[in-house]
């Protein structure tokens, strides 16, 4: 407890163009997932017989002005990942806070602990209706050069159903949030 405490009186003000302090573990996890823009998703790869697979890829959680917490992706099933998604939908998505700016800005290496890592593990599924639309409309504003991508790759939107957080943004260990508590967060105040 005095540990805990003395961390929060060490704890750095939050700004209003950085993290928030970094004892509020599900508000960071929050904000490095809406201030970023790509991340990396683990699959379990079909063409590799089982083996782990990483491929960069672009999201939202929303607009600039709304954040969901979820991760939305604009795919298509030409890519192996979604490939390997057909036959198994769970997969992992890690989001660095090194994304953002803000450990460069520091002078953080993105291994260093305190450059936020964020890995969200669930169930990849396609959504369809106004759900898309809204976080089409999402990943069109915060990557508006996928406007101009091919339509015959049969586009469409998915999320990341979240079943797990872990995140380790200082010394001392990682992290597994509270799922409420990150749905909670508001990593726009």
């Amino acid at each position: 407890m005095l540990f805990a405490a003395f961390m929060f009186l060490m704890a750095p003000p939050a700004r209003a163009d950085g993290p928030p302090p970094f004892i509020l573990k599900e508000k960071t996890a929050r904000w490095v997932v809406h201030n970023a823009t790509y991340g990396v998703l683990s699959t379990t790869s079909v063409h590799l017989n089982g083996t782990a697979f990483g491929n960069v890829q672009s999201f939202v959680d929303g607009d600039m002005s709304f954040s969901s917490g979820i991760p939305y992706f604009y795919v298509s099933e030409m890519d192996v990942s979604q490939e390997d998604i057909k036959a198994n939908p769970k997969v992992s998505f890690t989001v660095s806070e090194v994304n953002v700016g803000y450990c460069a800005q520091q002078k953080w290496d993105p291994e260093d602990p305190r450059c936020a890592k964020v890995v969200l593990t669930g169930v990849m599924v396609t959504i369809t209706g106004e759900e898309a639309d809204k976080f089409k409309n999402a990943m069109f504003a915060r990557h508006p050069a996928m406007k101009y991508w091919p339509t015959s790759h049969s586009w469409e939107i998915k999320k990341l159903n979240i079943t797990d957080i872990w995140m380790l943004d200082f010394f001392g260990g990682a992290s597994i949030l509270d799922l409420d508590a990150y749905y909670k967060a508001d990593p726009l105040n």
